[in-house]
């Protein structure tokens, strides 16, 4: 289990792994939409981006919050006694900070990988 401060570096890894995990396919899509328009090359239209975004949101999201919801001392690393110690922005700020998280770190990767450092 993870603390919630440290989930959005972990969201930015889980990003990035999944550009690197995808790196030869990133170059393959980036090759083949090279001479389209711009709503292709998008990153919006990049399905790994898509799919690593969902992941963050469906799996990473909910489960931080359950255990923030369960434990509230915990998760906050003791800041909080319990739900009325939790400040209401803190939890929006990590429930939208998990999926940015996660894009910047595909994005970045991406970059990376496309440059040909995909280590």
């Amino acid at each position: 289990m993870l603390q919630i401060q440290a989930a959005l570096l972990w969201a930015y890894a889980v990003g990035a792994t999944s550009a690197l995990a995808a790196g030869r396919q990133l170059q393959v899509w980036e090759r083949i939409t090279a001479g389209e328009g711009p709503r292709t090359r998008s990153h919006a239209a990049n399905p790994y981006l898509a799919l690593t975004l969902l992941f963050a949101a469906v799996l990473m999201v909910p489960t931080g919050l359950f255990l923030l919801w369960q434990n509230p001392s915990w998760a906050t690393m003791h800041v909080a006694r319990g739900h009325d110690d939790v400040w209401a922005g803190f939890v929006l700020a990590y429930a939208g900070g998990i999926p940015v998280g996660a894009v910047l770190g595909f994005l970045a990767a991406r970059a990376l990988v496309l440059v040909g450092a995909g280590y």
